[in-house]
């Protein structure tokens, strides 16, 4: 309905929040025809905008920090790495985002800068220790009103980070399992199979890396999750969800080159779904 709304009036751009208003949700009108920004889109616009205004403005704050999870974006550390800001990487949930906070307000160690996961919640600022839409929608809209006094739209901006840093495309899928106990041991087989005979390669590209966190690894609390990643820099998270006999798996792909943003999406799109499948075949 939102979305129609926006067309009908032609409006520019058209967000939604959940009911608690700390998720934030958002859709451009491009050349006429809706665009559906993802949540990790969302985020890297908001930090590419952070992060150009205030170095053009000698604003950027004395150790600047940025927290993502790790079945975020890669384009968030890519986007930090090329402005010299440190980018740390925690487990799913933005409670951990908020605890680096806390943290750092303690041993004054970073200045937290901006905080994102890939389920549409960001935060910018140190009022909240929780995700906020309200404070995002806010720069969303002056970011929106930038790009329109240029001509332009949000679209357009998400296209001028893809050229620079290459397309980034993630796509989640989830596995359902029969219910009660019989669905949640299946999982815990399933994931112990991984642990001990994790894939050398998926889809032809060797698997350059292997993470298991149950072992505690990069300073981050023990957790059930594993994370594979590929030679051409795909990306691949694999979890049970915490309340429901489902298995939930993250991928993320980089394309460095591309002709048109749509023909590059398409693309993304369709390679993901394969990756996406060769590791359902795992199980």
């Amino acid at each position: 309905m939102g979305i129609k709304q926006m067309e009908n009036t032609l409006s520019d751009i058209f967000i939604a929040t959940d009911p608690d208003a700390d998720r934030m949700a958002l859709v451009a009108l491009h050349r006429g025809k809706p665009f559906i920004f993802n949540g990790n889109q969302i985020a890297c616009l908001c930090l590419e905008y952070l992060c150009r205004m205030l170095k053009n403005n000698n604003r950027m704050p004395p150790n600047a920090a940025v927290v993502t999870t790790i079945v975020s974006t890669d384009l968030i550390s890519r986007i930090c790495q090329e402005n010299g800001l440190p980018c740390f990487e925690v487990l799913t949930g933005f409670k951990y985002i908020g605890e680096l906070i806390h943290k750092w307000e303690v041993d004054r160690s970073h200045h937290f800068l901006f905080g994102a996961e890939e389920s549409y919640g960001y935060l910018i600022g140190t009022h909240s220790r929780d995700k906020d839409a309200i404070v995002m929608s806010c720069l969303i809209a002056e970011i929106a009103l930038l790009m329109k006094v240029e001509g332009r739209t949000l679209v357009d901006f998400l296209t001028d980070i893809f050229k620079t840093y290459g397309l980034f495309y993630e796509k989640q899928r989830t596995v359902e399992f029969p219910p009660g106990k019989t669905g949640i041991d299946t999982i815990e087989q399933m994931m112990q199979t991984l642990r001990q005979k994790p894939p050398q390669s998926l889809l032809n590209q060797e698997v350059i890396q292997f993470k298991d966190y149950l072992n505690g690894i990069d300073n981050l609390p023990k957790s059930n999750v594993l994370l594979f990643r590929l030679k051409d820099n795909s990306k691949i998270v694999v979890r049970p969800s915490g309340t429901e006999p489902k298995l939930k798996l993250y991928a993320g792909i980089h394309e460095p080159q591309f002709t048109t943003l749509d023909s590059g999406l398409k693309t993304c799109d369709e390679k993901i779904e394969k990756l996406l499948n060769a590791v359902q075949a795992l199980f």
